[in-house]
């Protein structure tokens, strides 16, 4: 995997896959919900929310993704405070494109038979 990390997400759960199968269940219905207030404050320029969003989700990303995906989501949140709108949105481009790939590969997890 390339964003997903199992083993940090296995260790988290002391190695219960059915609650790490739930955890990132939970996640992705979350992040569906969040995406719409994450296209929103960027839509109306709202760089508080923006880092709001950014801490929230940072929090949930470092239970089982890559540090890569942590680091984009840092940036958002420097860039919003910053006040750099348009740096917010290439890399909020970026954010989109690397949830898809970790949601792509815990589907690919939570539907497979082994570890």
């Amino acid at each position: 995997y390339t964003l997903f990390n199992l083993e940090m997400l296995l260790k988290n759960n002391e190695n219960d896959v059915e609650l790490s199968k739930n955890v990132c269940q939970l996640f992705i219905a979350s992040w569906q919900k969040d995406k719409k207030q994450w296209l929103n404050a960027i839509e109306s320029n709202d760089l508080k929310q923006i880092q709001i969003l950014a801490h929230k989700l940072k929090g949930s990303i470092r239970y089982f993704s890559r540090d890569e995906l942590t680091e984009t989501i840092i940036e958002i949140s420097q860039h919003a405070k910053a006040k750099k709108s348009n740096d917010v949105k290439v890399s909020a481009t970026q954010l989109y494109q690397q949830l898809g790939t970790l949601i792509n590969e815990i589907n690919t997890w939570s539907s497979s038979k082994s570890l």
